[in-house]
């Protein structure tokens, strides 16, 4: 009885101190949570895309108990602005470090963290793979690749410039078959675009001249446009960066001599920043439609003329011009043709692929 008294008596006096002692702990792992969960960018945040270095990104780390974390991407991926990463696992390193590791999938897209945070600093790869049946490589439809549907009111017309041989004002309902006409000529380098949709997320376009003497075969590069599949559409977004240092912008014209001034094309660029939304339906898993409509290209109709225009009165036109096409009616017809598409009731162009074989 008398040494169970000691001991009772000895854990009494020790309680205290374990109590404290666990307290410590319970301090010093919040302290340590509170100074790693942070928005990291710039100089604090060394961040790659499937290995690649990419920059100008903020991700932040949220833990409470240096175990599980949530961590959010902020503007990585077309159309999604933030993605919050749940249930990321955390361990702590032999360099006091903590390791995380995580995932986010759905129907379309899956991603893959993995990373270490502490002394300020975040490194992490983000792993990007595309799950959807838009992966893979599209050409144009052998039959219909381009199809334009207008409704307008049946006093509207368009003034086609001649461009079709003695052939001017025509009513607008009478002008789809005649652009079905065109578009194996004028916009022929589209029918012989191939379009390759990378399971990394990269777009990669490449093309054949066509008719039209001054387009030249080619592709664009790698990093240069990124694509994120949603439900029913596309999100595109290219690197406007890389464009802009390729663009001489002090060069644009606009139809009929006149010009486009550096802030109008600026503020094209920041409507097109957000992401492009193209609309998108697949028949079976190896056709797919994309349809541009009116109101997908309504903030850009009043600029597209006038961006358009040195290019359409300088082109060499080639094998075009027997079709009665000249460089002074294919920009007044350009003209023309986007105004008929602000005043119509509906438009919209069906740009019909199939996969490559």
């Amino acid at each position: 009885m008398k040494i169970n008294k000691q001991y009772l008596f000895l854990l009494v006096l020790l309680c205290p101190f374990f109590l404290v002692s666990c307290s410590d702990d319970d301090d010093d792992n919040g302290n340590k949570a509170g100074d790693l969960s942070k928005a990291y960018s710039g100089d604090n945040l060394n961040a790659t895309l499937n290995g690649e270095a990419i920059s100008g990104k903020t991700i932040t780390f949220q833990t409470n108990d240096l175990q599980t974390a949530t961590v959010t991407l902020s503007s990585f991926f077309p159309g999604e602005n933030e993605i919050t990463v749940s249930n990321v696992q955390v361990t702590e390193s032999n360099s006091g470090n903590y390791n995380f590791t995580g995932t986010d999938h759905n129907s379309f897209r899956e991603i893959d963290i993995t990373g270490t945070v502490g002394n300020n600093n975040l490194v992490i790869n983000v792993g990007y793979k595309i799950i959807s049946d838009l992966s893979g490589t599209w050409v144009p439809a052998t039959e219909g690749p381009v199809t334009l549907r207008i409704v307008a009111a049946e006093t509207a017309t368009i003034n086609l410039h001649g461009i079709v041989p003695d052939t001017y004002i025509i009513p607008l309902a009478d002008f789809p078959p005649i652009f079905q006409e065109l578009g194996t000529s004028i916009f022929s380098f589209l029918v012989n675009m191939e379009i390759e949709m990378k399971e990394d997320g990269q777009l990669i376009a490449r093309w054949n001249p066509g008719p039209l003497a001054n387009f030249q075969a080619g592709q664009s590069k790698d990093g240069m446009v990124q694509y994120n599949p949603m439900a029913n559409r596309v999100i595109i977004d290219l690197a406007w960066d890389q464009l802009l240092a390729n663009m001489d912008l002090s060069s644009m014209g606009g139809l009929g001599g006149g010009s486009i001034s550096i802030s109008e094309i600026l503020a094209l660029i920041e409507t097109l920043a957000q992401g492009i939304q193209i609309p998108v339906e697949f028949n079976g898993t190896d056709n797919v439609q994309a349809v541009i409509t009116k109101e997908f290209l309504a903030p850009y109709l009043d600029l597209l003329s006038p961006l358009l225009g040195s290019s359409l009165s300088n082109m060499d036109l080639g094998a075009a011009a027997g079709m009665g096409i000249n460089n002074e009616n294919l920009p007044a017809f350009a003209e023309e043709f986007f105004k008929a598409i602000k005043e119509s009731d509906e438009f919209d162009i069906q740009i019909n692929l199939q996969r490559k074989n």
